[in-house]
């Protein structure tokens, strides 16, 4: 990893999600928190496996393996904690990673992924990591627009 910031390169946080590597610009990394616990609650939404708080604020937890690998994520052992959407400081969710995360700078490429939440690729290494849209991952969706995704509790 350089510390030196080239010409077009940017500032991504790298994970893993079951055995793949994944990427966030390290601009929408809030915290990298640790095992909490994690609060279940019946709602609507596939992808919520519940929330978490953190310093006050109650935080979706999306599950990023069935998102992006395919099958749920059993093991976590931190969450990054980000910023949806840049419009919106308080729009914060988590995501549970499976291991060690590594902070990195690249040149980010535009992808050839279909995916509509892969924003585009950074080789690091040597290894194209897919660099995510977090907010298209999540279905963020404007409030001007409509209603959120996030859970909706049953009474």
């Amino acid at each position: 990893m350089t510390s030196q910031h080239h010409s077009g390169e940017l500032s991504l946080v790298l994970f893993p999600i079951k055995k793949e590597r994944f990427a966030l610009y390290s601009s929408v990394l809030r915290e990298l928190a640790p095992p909490v616990r994690l609060h279940k609650f019946p709602h609507t939404s596939p992808i919520i496996v519940g929330v978490i708080v953190r310093r006050g604020q109650i935080i979706p937890v999306y599950d990023a393996g069935t998102l992006l690998a395919g099958k749920p994520s059993t093991i976590h052992r931190f969450y990054l904690v980000v910023q949806c959407h840049p419009d919106e400081p308080g729009d914060l969710a988590a995501i549970p990673v499976d291991g060690e995360c590594q902070l990195a700078t690249a040149a980010v490429e535009p992808g050839t992924d279909d995916r509509a939440y892969i924003s585009g690729v950074a080789t690091i290494g040597g290894e194209p990591i897919p660099v995510l849209d977090l907010a298209a991952l999540v279905g963020w969706r404007n409030p001007g627009a409509g209603a959120r995704t996030h859970a909706e509790v049953h009474s």
